[in-house]
């Protein structure tokens, strides 16, 4: 949970699942994504992390996911509801000593337990835009 946080507080601009059309910019809204959503029960298994400096203040990385997720209830164990292949491509900048997220872009390539959700587009207020 702590590492979680973490990154989260670090985050500096992120897509919105699904919706790489859609970014939001700033801290403040991405944390909204998390702290707005309904409850769920879900884990992500990430491999093939590979990470390329570009200079001493920025770097590239990518990485490929997996995502089970259940909006059923919080507790485990529950039956999976969705599986979700695929990764992300990311931007790091140091920022005095910590790295940060300049940016995450994720994709979905393979899907399992019904169609892709049909996610609304966010308002530009709630992207951070206004």
């Amino acid at each position: 949970m702590v590492a979680d946080q973490k990154l989260e507080q670090s985050l500096v601009v992120q897509p919105v699942p699904f919706q790489p059309e859609h970014p939001f910019y700033g801290r403040d809204r991405v944390q909204a994504i998390f702290r707005d959503r309904p409850p769920i029960l879900v884990r992500h298994l990430v491999s093939n992390v590979l990470v390329q400096v570009i200079s001493e203040t920025e770097a590239r990385g990518t990485n490929y996911l997996a995502m089970l997720s259940s909006h059923a209830s919080t507790m485990p164990p529950q039956e999976a509801g969705a599986l979700y292949v695929g990764g992300f491509d990311d931007h790091y900048v140091k920022v005095g000593k910590v790295w940060q997220f300049k940016s995450r872009y994720g994709r979905v390539v393979l899907h399992q337990g019904g169609a892709m959700p049909k996610i609304p587009a966010p308002s530009n207020e709630a992207r951070g835009l206004k």
